[in-house]
């Protein structure tokens, strides 16, 4: 990607600690409007070198389709612009979020629905309730066999 084609994106500290990356839409007296934000969690991991610290881009609020969320301004430290290659991870990262929610919307609902309820058999078989193969062959083709 050229440094031309990315976008203004910003930094925000929060006063709990947590940073986030995204793009502010909108900047109210009370409250900032920031679309898409990701927080920047830092995870330490053992190498064969010692202890790495890597770096990572996560949903902030996950479990949600809102694309803006708002953010009191009295809860906010600081607001900085994020450098290029942030902002180029910031966009892989989003690519990559947007991909699996398509691939989800082409499950009809009676896939889904076929889901669940293999999970569900599968949790009661971890918790030793009994089932035999003509349950799981029931919820795989959705019919019984008849003898």
């Amino acid at each position: 990607m050229d440094q031309e084609e990315v976008k203004n994106y910003q930094m925000i500290k929060l006063m709990n600690g947590t940073l986030l990356v995204g793009q502010i839409v909108a900047n109210h007296k009370e409250e900032l409007v920031i679309e898409m934000p990701l927080q920047l969690k830092t995870v330490a991991r053992t190498t064969s070198f010692g202890v790495k610290d890597d770096s990572t881009l996560t949903p902030w609020i996950p479990f949600t389709d809102d694309k803006r969320l708002s953010i009191p301004t009295d809860k906010i430290i600081s607001v900085v612009n994020a450098n290029a290659d942030i902002s180029n991870y910031y966009e892989v990262i989003i690519d990559k979020l947007k991909k699996p929610k398509e691939a989800i919307q082409q499950l009809s609902p009676k896939d889904i629905s076929k889901i669940l309820e293999i999970a569900d058999e599968l949790d009661r078989q971890d918790r030793g309730e009994e089932y035999d193969e003509e349950d799981v062959n029931h919820l795989i083709n959705k019919t019984k066999t008849v003898h």
